[in-house]
């Protein structure tokens, strides 16, 4: 018999909430978790599209004769907004045989750098 007079019941009480606390820790843990995972593989998922966004657009700027003709000789800076606001900005390295862009954005804490070498001579263009 279970009874307060023989000092049975308090250290069972105190036995069962501290096994419930630790459980509801362990399983708050484990979600908080997963939350932060979720949010870390959307944020990559964000800035894998934003950088194919940023290629498209550069790559199109390339295609243009009138862009690469109006390009100052040696070094040279812009930049493009992309569709959700976030700017890119373009480092240009014009040579008489290629062009060479930088790019780089920052989306969230996480920055994207990259570069495009583009082929004047064979008007094609190769990532690195």
């Amino acid at each position: 018999m279970l009874t307060n007079e023989k000092g049975i019941v308090l250290p069972l009480v105190l036995v069962v909430s501290l096994v419930t606390a630790s459980l509801l820790m362990t399983l708050s843990s484990r979600l908080e978790s997963q939350a932060r995972s979720y949010e870390q593989r959307r944020a990559f998922q964000e800035v894998t599209l934003l950088e194919k966004e940023a290629v498209q657009l550069i790559s199109e700027l390339l295609s243009d004769s009138n862009f690469i003709s109006t390009l100052p000789s040696y070094e040279s800076t812009g930049s493009i907004p992309m569709t959700d606001g976030t700017i890119i900005t373009l480092n240009y390295y014009n040579g008489t045989v290629s062009l060479r862009v930088t790019y780089h954005f920052l989306y969230s804490e996480y920055p994207q750098r990259g570069m495009i070498t583009y082929n004047k001579r064979e008007q094609s263009y190769v990532l690195h």
